[in-house]
């Protein structure tokens, strides 16, 4: 998609990402949608007691990557990893759209946004998507890595 903004933050030095073999297996990410105002923790704790854990950024943006759609339905919060700021403020990785309005309304389209989300400083929104895999199936992948 047309990744018009990106946040500065979102790099490896933040966000360490993992080395992809040629020949390595994409998980099922499930998009797990809990209907209502949520906290971080508590989400983490809820998909947890669903046997399922938060997918970190390299795989939320592989999923992103393989599904540019996903995001202009509704926004993806990534879990898995985060980023720790000033005043030990953690935040999260968003995906999500905007609409481009800069030319007036017959130019407008739509554009994916990559951002960071202070994480625990507020609920997140009931239609907010959060990627997530099977315990069983991560470890089954973490064992498969090493």
């Amino acid at each position: 998609g047309n990744n018009g903004s990106l946040s500065r933050k979102i790099t490896d030095k933040y966000f360490p990402s993992r080395e992809i073999r040629g020949d390595e297996q994409v998980l099922d990410v499930s998009q797990v949608c809990f209907r209502r105002r949520m906290r971080s923790d508590d989400v983490v704790r809820e998909l947890d007691q669903m046997e399922l854990c938060p997918v970190d950024a390299q795989m939320g943006l592989a999923q992103a990557i393989k599904y540019p759609g996903d995001q202009l339905q509704f926004p993806l919060v990534i879990l898995g990893s985060v980023y720790t700021g000033w005043f030990r403020i953690r935040y999260v990785m968003s995906l999500f759209y905007d609409w481009g309005d800069n030319w007036g309304e017959e130019d407008r389209r739509k554009y994916h946004s990559v951002s960071l989300q202070p994480s625990g400083l507020f609920k997140w929104g009931a239609g907010v998507r959060f990627p997530a895999v099977h315990k069983a199936v991560m470890a089954e992948w973490m064992r498969g890595r090493n």
